[in-house]
């Protein structure tokens, strides 16, 4: 008698807890689950969850946030893309100093500021090339404003001759971003690092020059080498790095050709090598630090070896 009126309600009791305790636990897991399925890993952004889903509440598989949960996530989005938008200024600085120009004269000579509007959008789509996701309609707008802009360079006296090499980049960059022609991600690497500004370097020179000289072809050929390789981090996952080192090699090398001081070639030469470092201890999936540490070191590279 005393089990079944004591003994055996508290058993069925702490089982019933029990089981609820598990029912709980097994919430929280789905709702990690389900969090974490639309977490945004690019930005490296983790807002913590609560215990008992105070502030995340399952229905079915939808889930709603917090308002503060909602203002992070909206603050984190917004640094993404300030960080894009950073990212891409840097790359057009880089092609202005490659193109073996005077800076002054992007503010003065006419020719070069239309160059430079060309440029912009050209930044922005060769960015996006390299990011894991792709936005079809910057990829439209850039797409327009770039052959808008360009429309005047084939009307001038050998136009289609100077203009051949940003319109096979052009035409490179959509096949990238658009279509699944080229899947492996050595080759997307590669062409990805002939076609990031070399034709805007190009016309950059050619058209405060006027002629293409020897030196002028080693710092486009520089500029190349060097977009393979601090652009390692849009296209390769795998910490394989002997192709890295090998790059590095063929850059030094280049830089030698450049007559640069010795100090130059030792402070490049260190930042080359604290990128290949990076590489190979930063967390793969971390796309945002791997780009921002890649257009630092980049920019620096670059101010380097030009001015």
């Amino acid at each position: 008698m005393f089990f079944a009126h004591f003994i055996f309600p508290l058993y069925i009791f702490k089982v019933t807890r029990l089981l609820r305790v598990y029912r709980e636990s097994y919430r929280e897991l789905i709702t990690l689950l389900c969090y974490h399925s639309l977490f945004d890993f690019e930005t490296n952004y983790l807002i913590p969850l609560t215990t008992r889903q105070k502030n995340i509440r399952i229905v079915g598989m939808n889930y709603h946030l917090s308002q503060k949960e909602k203002l992070a996530l909206t603050n984190s989005k917004k640094n993404s893309q300030l960080q894009f938008a950073l990212r891409v200024a840097i790359t057009l600085l880089i092609w202005l100093l490659f193109a073996n120009v005077p800076l002054k004269t992007f503010f003065e000579d006419s020719s070069q500021i239309q160059l430079i509007l060309i440029s912009i959008p050209f930044a922005i789509l060769l960015n996006q090339v390299a990011a894991p996701n792709k936005n079809t309609l910057v990829t439209v707008i850039c797409d327009s404003l770039v052959g808008l802009l360009s429309i005047h360079l084939f009307l001038r006296p050998a136009g289609y001759l100077n203009t051949a090499l940003l319109l096979i980049d052009f035409i490179f960059a959509n096949i990238l971003l658009l279509t699944p022609l080229v899947n492996e991600p050595h080759g997307r690497w590669i062409i990805f690092g002939i076609i990031n500004g070399s034709g805007m370097a190009f016309l950059f020179n050619i058209s405060y020059h006027h002629y293409f000289s020897l030196i002028s072809l080693m710092y486009i050929t520089t500029l190349i080498f060097s977009n393979i390789f601090f652009s390692y981090h849009g296209f390769m996952t795998k910490q394989n790095l002997s192709s890295l080192l090998i790059i590095l090699i063929l850059i030094v090398m280049l830089c030698l050709t450049l007559q640069l001081s010795f100090l130059r070639m030792i402070l490049l030469t260190t930042i080359l090598g604290f990128y290949l470092f990076f590489e190979s201890q930063v967390n793969p999936k971390n796309f945002n630090k791997r780009a921002n540490v890649s257009a630092g070191c980049y920019f620096l590279f670059s101010l380097l070896v030009c001015l």
